[in-house]
């Protein structure tokens, strides 16, 4: 039995050996590179809150221009509509045929 616990007792130093040669060699990579991912997993959610908010300030500007748009768009239609009915008026008010002589005051 005392060979067999010595053995046992060796089986036991490698086995501790190899894990802590493997704890010491993976686990600071694995935990720098998990480090890694998180912090360029913060710096896209903030890119993108960037972007969000500046795609999302372009959009409101963008449809207050085409409302500023539309409304003046509307309101040279009624003027033009307007001018179209003044100046069919104003030459209703001189007979067609009426000749002016462009060389009297």
């Amino acid at each position: 039995m005392d060979a067999f616990d010595a053995l046992l007792g060796i089986v036991q130093i490698i086995i501790l050996i190899a894990v802590g040669f493997f704890l010491k060699s993976y686990l600071p990579t694995y935990l720098a590179e998990k480090g890694k991912n998180l912090a360029t997993k913060e710096d896209i959610k903030d890119i993108t809150e960037k972007i969000e908010a500046v795609r999302s300030q372009y959009a409101k500007q963008q449809h207050i221009h085409e409302m500023a748009f539309d409304k003046e768009f509307e309101i040279l239609s009624e003027v033009w509509a307007t001018l179209v009915d003044l100046r069919n008026a104003t030459l209703g008010l001189r007979p067609i045929l009426d000749y002016i002589d462009p060389n009297e005051t």
